[in-house]
Protein backbone atom coordinates (compact mmCIF):
# COMPACT_ATOMS: atom_id res chain seq x y z
CA UNK A 1 0.00 0.00 0.00
CA UNK A 2 1.26 3.42 -1.06
CA UNK A 3 -0.60 5.42 2.09
CA UNK A 4 -3.28 6.78 -0.73
CA UNK A 5 -6.87 6.35 0.03
CA UNK A 6 -9.56 5.52 -2.58
CA UNK A 7 -11.76 8.37 -2.68
CA UNK A 8 -15.62 7.35 -1.96
CA UNK A 9 -17.73 6.56 -5.16
CA UNK A 10 -21.14 6.76 -2.52
CA UNK A 11 -23.16 5.11 -5.60
CA UNK A 12 -21.21 7.34 -8.27
CA UNK A 13 -22.91 4.92 -11.33
CA UNK A 14 -26.30 5.49 -10.51
CA UNK A 15 -25.77 9.54 -10.20
CA UNK A 16 -23.96 9.37 -13.41
CA UNK A 17 -26.93 7.51 -14.87
CA UNK A 18 -29.68 9.59 -13.78
CA UNK A 19 -27.11 12.34 -15.49
CA UNK A 20 -27.07 11.11 -18.80
CA UNK A 21 -31.31 10.31 -18.19
CA UNK A 22 -31.73 14.43 -17.43
CA UNK A 23 -29.34 15.53 -20.16
CA UNK A 24 -31.27 13.12 -22.40
CA UNK A 25 -34.75 14.46 -21.37
CA UNK A 26 -33.71 18.11 -21.59
CA UNK A 27 -32.65 17.67 -25.58
CA UNK A 28 -35.76 16.60 -26.06
CA UNK A 29 -37.95 18.34 -24.13
CA UNK A 30 -36.62 22.17 -25.71
CA UNK A 31 -36.94 21.38 -29.04
CA UNK A 32 -40.67 19.81 -28.55
CA UNK A 33 -41.49 22.84 -27.22
CA UNK A 34 -40.04 24.91 -29.95
CA UNK A 35 -41.75 22.74 -32.50
CA UNK A 36 -44.98 23.33 -30.97
CA UNK A 37 -44.49 27.60 -31.21
CA UNK A 38 -43.17 27.01 -34.76
CA UNK A 39 -47.04 24.67 -35.30
CA UNK A 40 -48.97 27.15 -34.03
CA UNK A 41 -47.51 29.99 -36.27
CA UNK A 42 -47.21 27.92 -38.99
CA UNK A 43 -51.32 27.07 -38.46
CA UNK A 44 -52.08 31.10 -37.89
CA UNK A 45 -50.12 31.68 -41.42
CA UNK A 46 -52.33 29.04 -42.99
CA UNK A 47 -55.35 30.42 -41.22
CA UNK A 48 -56.16 26.85 -39.86
CA UNK A 49 -58.53 27.08 -36.99
CA UNK A 50 -58.92 23.75 -35.42
CA UNK A 51 -55.23 23.18 -35.70
CA UNK A 52 -54.64 26.70 -33.63
CA UNK A 53 -57.15 25.42 -31.19
CA UNK A 54 -56.15 21.54 -31.05
CA UNK A 55 -52.80 23.40 -30.16
CA UNK A 56 -53.85 25.82 -27.84
CA UNK A 57 -55.85 23.14 -26.25
CA UNK A 58 -52.83 20.92 -25.64
CA UNK A 59 -51.82 20.20 -22.13
CA UNK A 60 -48.24 21.57 -22.90
CA UNK A 61 -50.16 24.67 -22.51
CA UNK A 62 -48.16 26.24 -25.49
CA UNK A 63 -46.82 30.22 -24.63
CA UNK A 64 -49.08 31.86 -27.29
CA UNK A 65 -46.40 34.77 -27.88
CA UNK A 66 -43.64 33.06 -28.63
CA UNK A 67 -41.69 34.50 -30.97
CA UNK A 68 -39.71 33.40 -34.28
CA UNK A 69 -35.84 35.00 -34.80
CA UNK A 70 -37.62 37.85 -36.39
CA UNK A 71 -39.46 38.50 -33.51
CA UNK A 72 -43.14 37.62 -35.09
CA UNK A 73 -45.60 35.94 -33.10
CA UNK A 74 -48.50 34.04 -34.18
CA UNK A 75 -51.00 36.69 -33.97
CA UNK A 76 -48.60 38.93 -36.09
CA UNK A 77 -48.70 36.21 -38.58
CA UNK A 78 -52.48 35.63 -38.56
CA UNK A 79 -53.54 39.64 -38.62
CA UNK A 80 -50.65 40.14 -41.34
CA UNK A 81 -52.62 37.39 -43.25
CA UNK A 82 -56.02 38.51 -42.56
CA UNK A 83 -57.16 35.47 -40.84
CA UNK A 84 -59.59 37.15 -38.41
CA UNK A 85 -61.16 34.01 -36.91
CA UNK A 86 -57.41 32.80 -35.55
CA UNK A 87 -57.05 36.08 -34.15
CA UNK A 88 -59.74 35.69 -31.98
CA UNK A 89 -58.64 32.42 -30.80
CA UNK A 90 -54.88 33.81 -29.86
CA UNK A 91 -56.42 36.87 -28.27
CA UNK A 92 -58.43 34.83 -26.25
CA UNK A 93 -56.35 32.70 -25.16
CA UNK A 94 -54.07 35.52 -24.17
CA UNK A 95 -51.99 36.67 -27.26
CA UNK A 96 -50.30 40.41 -26.79
CA UNK A 97 -51.96 42.80 -29.15
CA UNK A 98 -49.05 44.90 -28.39
CA UNK A 99 -46.21 43.14 -29.02
CA UNK A 100 -43.39 44.58 -31.66
CA UNK A 101 -41.22 42.78 -33.73
CA UNK A 102 -37.58 43.56 -34.67
CA UNK A 103 -38.78 46.45 -36.82
CA UNK A 104 -41.22 47.48 -34.16
CA UNK A 105 -44.52 46.11 -35.82
CA UNK A 106 -47.60 45.57 -34.03
CA UNK A 107 -50.40 43.42 -35.57
CA UNK A 108 -52.19 46.37 -35.78
CA UNK A 109 -49.68 47.80 -38.43
CA UNK A 110 -49.60 44.56 -40.26
CA UNK A 111 -53.44 44.55 -40.53
CA UNK A 112 -53.44 48.28 -41.71
CA UNK A 113 -50.73 47.85 -44.25
CA UNK A 114 -52.63 44.94 -45.67
CA UNK A 115 -56.25 46.33 -45.18
CA UNK A 116 -57.32 43.70 -43.40
CA UNK A 117 -60.47 45.66 -41.97
CA UNK A 118 -61.72 42.75 -39.75
CA UNK A 119 -58.70 42.11 -37.87
CA UNK A 120 -57.91 45.72 -37.08
CA UNK A 121 -61.48 45.99 -35.81
CA UNK A 122 -60.69 42.69 -33.10
CA UNK A 123 -57.78 44.76 -32.49
CA UNK A 124 -58.87 47.71 -32.00
CA UNK A 125 -61.37 45.92 -29.34
CA UNK A 126 -58.64 44.42 -27.61
CA UNK A 127 -57.52 48.06 -26.72
CA UNK A 128 -54.54 47.89 -29.34
CA UNK A 129 -52.30 51.39 -29.50
CA UNK A 130 -53.90 52.88 -32.34
CA UNK A 131 -51.34 55.34 -32.43
CA UNK A 132 -47.70 53.23 -32.41
CA UNK A 133 -44.92 53.80 -34.11
CA UNK A 134 -42.79 51.52 -35.93
CA UNK A 135 -39.01 51.59 -36.29
CA UNK A 136 -39.61 53.97 -39.40
CA UNK A 137 -42.05 56.20 -37.30
CA UNK A 138 -45.60 55.36 -38.94
CA UNK A 139 -48.47 54.80 -37.34
CA UNK A 140 -50.84 52.37 -38.79
CA UNK A 141 -53.37 55.06 -40.30
CA UNK A 142 -50.35 56.03 -41.83
CA UNK A 143 -49.68 52.57 -43.17
CA UNK A 144 -53.86 52.49 -44.08
CA UNK A 145 -53.33 55.78 -45.81
CA UNK A 146 -50.34 54.79 -48.35
CA UNK A 147 -52.33 51.90 -49.35
CA UNK A 148 -55.55 53.10 -49.62
CA UNK A 149 -57.30 51.17 -47.70
CA UNK A 150 -60.08 53.35 -46.64
CA UNK A 151 -62.70 51.05 -44.63
CA UNK A 152 -59.28 50.62 -42.23
CA UNK A 153 -59.08 54.25 -42.29
CA UNK A 154 -61.98 54.80 -41.34
CA UNK A 155 -62.02 52.30 -38.50
CA UNK A 156 -58.72 54.51 -37.23
CA UNK A 157 -60.71 57.40 -37.29
CA UNK A 158 -63.35 56.12 -35.54
CA UNK A 159 -60.51 54.68 -32.94
CA UNK A 160 -59.14 58.45 -32.63
CA UNK A 161 -62.99 60.34 -32.13
CA UNK A 162 -63.48 57.55 -28.94
CA UNK A 163 -60.09 58.78 -27.29
CA UNK A 164 -60.92 62.32 -28.23
CA UNK A 165 -61.91 62.83 -24.60
CA UNK A 166 -58.47 61.93 -23.11
CA UNK A 167 -56.14 62.81 -26.23
CA UNK A 168 -56.49 64.89 -29.38
CA UNK A 169 -57.25 62.79 -32.28
CA UNK A 170 -54.95 65.18 -34.14
CA UNK A 171 -51.99 64.60 -31.36
CA UNK A 172 -52.16 60.87 -31.79
CA UNK A 173 -52.29 60.65 -35.44
CA UNK A 174 -49.91 63.21 -36.39
CA UNK A 175 -47.53 64.71 -34.27
CA UNK A 176 -46.28 62.90 -31.00
CA UNK A 177 -43.14 63.28 -28.82
CA UNK A 178 -40.46 66.13 -30.20
CA UNK A 179 -41.65 66.06 -33.96
CA UNK A 180 -42.09 69.20 -35.09
CA UNK A 181 -45.02 69.42 -37.06
CA UNK A 182 -44.91 70.48 -40.84
CA UNK A 183 -44.88 74.00 -42.45
CA UNK A 184 -47.00 74.85 -45.69
CA UNK A 185 -45.47 77.03 -47.86
CA UNK A 186 -47.09 76.87 -51.20
CA UNK A 187 -50.76 76.20 -51.97
CA UNK A 188 -53.92 76.81 -54.27
CA UNK A 189 -57.24 76.71 -53.36
CA UNK A 190 -59.56 74.24 -54.86
CA UNK A 191 -62.49 75.40 -56.74
CA UNK A 192 -65.98 75.28 -56.96
CA UNK A 193 -67.95 72.45 -59.15
CA UNK A 194 -71.03 74.07 -61.25
CA UNK A 195 -73.13 71.95 -59.76
CA UNK A 196 -71.91 72.73 -55.98
CA UNK A 197 -71.71 76.50 -56.89
CA UNK A 198 -75.75 76.14 -58.35
CA UNK A 199 -76.83 74.19 -55.01
CA UNK A 200 -74.96 77.02 -52.89
CA UNK A 201 -73.18 74.54 -50.85
CA UNK A 202 -70.21 75.90 -48.01
CA UNK A 203 -68.12 73.95 -45.41
CA UNK A 204 -64.78 72.31 -44.80
CA UNK A 205 -63.69 69.07 -45.86
CA UNK A 206 -61.14 67.38 -43.44
CA UNK A 207 -58.31 65.64 -44.87
CA UNK A 208 -56.08 62.96 -43.99
CA UNK A 209 -52.85 63.19 -45.43
CA UNK A 210 -48.98 61.93 -45.88
CA UNK A 211 -46.26 65.15 -45.81
CA UNK A 212 -43.33 63.00 -47.15
CA UNK A 213 -39.83 64.00 -45.30
CA UNK A 214 -39.03 66.00 -48.73
CA UNK A 215 -42.56 67.94 -48.08
CA UNK A 216 -44.47 66.47 -51.03
CA UNK A 217 -47.49 65.36 -50.18
CA UNK A 218 -48.65 61.48 -50.63
CA UNK A 219 -51.99 59.89 -50.63
CA UNK A 220 -54.41 61.56 -49.18
CA UNK A 221 -57.87 60.50 -47.41
CA UNK A 222 -61.20 62.23 -47.02
CA UNK A 223 -62.27 61.80 -43.23
CA UNK A 224 -64.88 64.47 -42.78
CA UNK A 225 -67.14 64.50 -46.30
CA UNK A 226 -68.90 68.08 -47.62
CA UNK A 227 -69.65 66.81 -51.36
CA UNK A 228 -68.24 64.51 -53.52
CA UNK A 229 -66.97 67.07 -55.75
CA UNK A 230 -65.59 69.26 -53.43
CA UNK A 231 -64.19 66.57 -51.79
CA UNK A 232 -62.63 65.41 -54.71
CA UNK A 233 -61.22 68.79 -55.89
CA UNK A 234 -60.20 69.45 -52.30
CA UNK A 235 -58.00 66.20 -52.60
CA UNK A 236 -56.43 67.43 -55.60
CA UNK A 237 -55.51 70.66 -54.53
CA UNK A 238 -53.57 69.56 -51.52
CA UNK A 239 -51.84 66.65 -53.70
CA UNK A 240 -49.68 69.42 -55.40
CA UNK A 241 -49.24 71.40 -52.21
CA UNK A 242 -45.75 71.86 -50.28
CA UNK A 243 -44.47 71.85 -46.96
CA UNK A 244 -41.34 72.33 -45.04
CA UNK A 245 -41.16 68.87 -43.62
CA UNK A 246 -41.87 67.58 -39.91
CA UNK A 247 -38.45 66.95 -37.93
CA UNK A 248 -38.12 65.04 -35.10
CA UNK A 249 -34.69 66.26 -33.53
CA UNK A 250 -33.59 68.04 -36.72
CA UNK A 251 -34.37 65.42 -38.77
CA UNK A 252 -36.83 65.41 -41.09
CA UNK A 253 -39.30 62.51 -41.08
CA UNK A 254 -42.85 61.64 -42.88
CA UNK A 255 -46.10 62.53 -40.67
CA UNK A 256 -50.13 62.05 -40.91
CA UNK A 257 -51.59 65.74 -41.06
CA UNK A 258 -55.10 66.77 -41.00
CA UNK A 259 -55.94 69.46 -43.49
CA UNK A 260 -58.95 71.51 -43.25
CA UNK A 261 -60.24 72.97 -47.05
CA UNK A 262 -63.22 75.49 -46.48
CA UNK A 263 -65.22 76.37 -49.10
CA UNK A 264 -66.76 79.45 -48.86
CA UNK A 265 -68.98 80.92 -51.50
CA UNK A 266 -68.11 83.92 -53.41
CA UNK A 267 -69.74 87.54 -52.45
CA UNK A 268 -72.62 88.97 -54.84
CA UNK A 269 -71.29 91.56 -56.76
Amino acid sequence: MNGRRAAPHFGSPLLTGLTVLCLAWSAVAIPAAQDESQRLRDAAVAGDVGAVRTLLSSPRQIAVDTTDELGWTALMYAADAGHDGVVGLLLDAGGSPHLKNAAQVTPLHLAAQRGRTRVAQRLLEAGVDFAARDANGRTPLYLAIDGGHAEVIELLHGAARANAATQSPALALTVEDETAPPLIIQWTDPPYTEESLAQEIEGTVVLMAIVRKDGSVGPVSVSTSLEESLDQNAARSVRTWRFDPATRAGTPVDVVVAISVDFRLPDEP
